[in-house]
């Protein structure tokens, strides 16, 4: 298929942004639909505003892939598109003067396999309707904030630290020497002292705007479930992104 050049350049900087999570991908019907490497995070975007046919494209080592996929950002001889064939054994990319040529990958090899919608609620359990206790707006400035303190502090975590009806989002440094402060005072609805710890890796994604963020909890069989969802548009991609808490 023909995919507009500008449309191209938005896929690249999608799959570019996500690298920190996925050491492969695997995008079935214009989504991309998996489960994180350290298998804590979960991430969900529809492509079909960027290619104008089903895609289905499975590459593993992604990261060692972009800078060959790249090499198309740039118009040769004034063509405005990319040529994207995606077959059972290998994906061809093309324009009026190159072609490359990547195996396309067997989906048992994909560390990072395709989740169906149905799989996704599995592994979620919660209830979006009925376990919210969590709604925070995240700006660009709290994300960048984020991202300087984790890799500073050397830190994996985000703590959400809850009592009292109010929440407070903090990080601690590995050594647990320094600690910060992102937001105090935010209103949640459970009356319950609770801390949960989320991987910091998905906030080091390569956002580009605010983030609608839930945070979900429920009790079921003796065990305690925290999930929390991103909504957001990343590099024009209308994106979820479901992280798995740890509650302490």
């Amino acid at each position: 298929m023909k995919v507009n050049l500008s449309n191209y350049r938005v896929f690249l900087s999608y799959i570019d942004s996500i690298t920190n999570l996925f050491t492969d991908i695997d995008i079935r019907n214009n989504e991309l639909s998996q489960l994180s490497s350290d298998k804590s995070t979960i991430v969900y975007g529809n492509l079909s505003s960027v290619f104008p046919e089903p895609l289905d494209l499975r590459l593993v080592s992604i990261k060692s892939k972009l800078p060959l996929l790249k090499m198309f950002e740039k118009s040769f001889n004034g063509d405005d598109s990319i040529s994207v064939s995606c077959a059972d054994n290998n994906v061809k990319i093309s324009d009026t003067s190159s072609e490359i040529t990547l195996r396309q990958a067997s989906p048992e090899f994909i560390n990072n396999q395709y989740l169906s919608i149905d799989e996704i609620k599995r592994k979620l359990i919660i209830e979006e309707d009925k376990d919210e206790i969590l709604s925070v707006i995240l700006s660009s400035t709290i994300l960048d904030r984020i991202n300087t303190i984790s890799h500073n502090f050397n830190s994996m975590n985000l703590d959400f630290n809850i009592e009292n009806k109010k929440c407070g989002i903090h990080l601690v440094s590995s050594e647990k020497t320094d600690r910060a402060t992102i937001i105090n005072d935010l209103d949640c609805v459970t009356d319950k002292k609770l801390q949960i710890t989320f991987s910091v890796i998905p906030f080091q994604t390569k956002f580009d705007g605010i983030i609608d963020t839930k945070l979900y909890y429920k009790e079921i069989e003796g065990k305690r479930i925290s999930i929390m969802k991103l909504n957001t548009n990343l590099k024009g991609i209308d994106t979820s992104v479901y992280i798995k808490g740890t509650i302490i």
